[in-house]
């Protein structure tokens, strides 16, 4: 197995090594806003983050020149899921329930019961 130490990274490969990085040290601040003091009372936003990408690069070795690559792409969503709320020294956390969660749990429950009603037939014969 090779000294991973001396490996080149190609330009890709050190551009996808860097959003990494970048990635990792924003860490937590794309999932918890500023907190927000009221009193005694402090309120912390909570976000739940959705991060995908990828990136490619070209230059074969003993290909004719000139010949380059490239490629990239990725997406960054975001949408709050609730806050915690800290008071009296205790915190809790409180979920933000949307029209979306909603229609989610209803077509959950929908599909489920389609499954169990096809299953009951089944049996049946």
């Amino acid at each position: 197995m090779p000294d991973t130490s001396e490996i080149e990274l190609t330009a890709g490969a050190r551009a996808l090594r860097l959003i990494e990085t970048g990635a990792n040290a924003i860490g937590a601040r794309l999932c918890y806003g500023e907190p927000v003091r009221h009193g005694d009372r402090t309120v912390i936003p909570v976000a739940g983050v959705l991060t995908a990408g990828g990136l490619g690069f070209g230059n074969s070795p003993g290909a004719e020149p000139p010949q380059e690559g490239g490629g990239g792409g990725g997406v960054l969503g975001a949408r709050p899921v609730g806050f915690i709320e800290i008071d009296d020294g205790a915190a809790r956390f409180r979920r933000i329930v949307s029209t979306a969660d909603v229609l989610q749990v209803i077509s959950g429950a929908a599909v489920i019961s389609v499954l169990v009603g096809r299953a009951r037939r089944q049996r049946r014969r």
